[in-house]
């Protein structure tokens, strides 16, 4: 049985497109050894009130997800709510978990933060810029599309995750992405 789902996603995961608005993608550039695209797009299939604590995506990369059926809370944090979201740079970990009721007494400074809340519909698209702290709850069950890219706008901040990567290990994605990079 795993099998012939592992088979099946493959085939589907061939079948997923990007949306064109968003095919400038340097990711997309790199060479299949070392490239992050094989990630992504990404087919998400979710129970209800299952979903994603608040992070920011890897690599100082731009996410997107198009709704295919249900729908998605999102929270999404502005970047100047990192220090109320109790962000620690040194692991890349927040203090605050997610959706849940806010815990004022544990956690005071999320009185300052100021969340967009989006319940994304089928049909509908969702961009989140790089560095945006968000946290996702599925109500129902829900299938997406989603995926993270790097543009012009984003690039510089890669090349800076990259070398701060590759400074942690001597042979990973990371130091050949640098070299790729910086040659």
């Amino acid at each position: 049985m795993l099998r012939s789902l592992v088979g099946s996603e493959m085939c589907i995961r061939d079948r997923l497109r990007t949306p064109p608005y968003l095919t400038q993608n340097f990711l997309s550039t790199l060479p299949k050894h070392i490239s992050l695209q094989s990630a992504w797009p990404s087919l998400f299939l979710g129970g209800n009130q299952t979903g994603a604590g608040i992070h920011m995506d890897a690599w100082g990369t731009h996410y997107w997800m198009l709704q295919i059926t249900g729908q998605k809370e999102w929270l999404v944090y502005p970047k100047a709510d990192l220090a109320a979201l109790y962000y620690n740079p040194f692991n890349g970990r927040f203090g605050v978990k997610g959706l849940e009721q806010p815990n004022y007494d544990q956690f005071p400074l999320l009185r300052w933060t100021q969340p967009w809340k989006i319940v994304l519909q089928p049909g509908e698209l969702l961009l989140l810029p790089q560095g945006s702290p968000h946290a996702v709850r599925n109500l129902g069950l829900v299938l997406s599309i989603a995926g993270n890219y790097v543009d012009e706008i984003n690039y510089d901040v890669l090349v800076e995750e990259v070398k701060l990567r590759a400074l942690e290990c001597t042979n990973c994605l990371a130091t050949r992405l640098q070299e790729l990079l910086i040659s």
